[in-house]
């Protein structure tokens, strides 16, 4: 995943940088290293964001349930 991914996603599901921290665990330096593209986002945040999505669309938020449904992402 490149860092732009994990921005645009990020910020496709609502999340601040503090609270994609506070929610997944991780450090807000860390998440911050993400984000500027001096760490590799980890298997670990990928997997964290994969359920993110999944839970937003299975509680049916628009712009997640177009997304996927518009390139049948599942």
């Amino acid at each position: 995943m490149t860092k732009e991914t994990l921005q645009k996603i990020t910020h496709l599901l609502g999340l601040s940088y503090q609270e994609l921290a506070a929610e997944s665990g991780y450090s807000f330096a860390t998440i911050d290293s993400y984000m500027k593209g001096t760490r590799k986002p980890s298997e670990k945040i990928q997997r964290f964001l994969q359920k993110k999505i999944h839970d937003a669309y299975v509680s049916k938020d628009e712009a997640i349930v177009f997304l996927i449904e518009s390139t049948k992402m599942l």
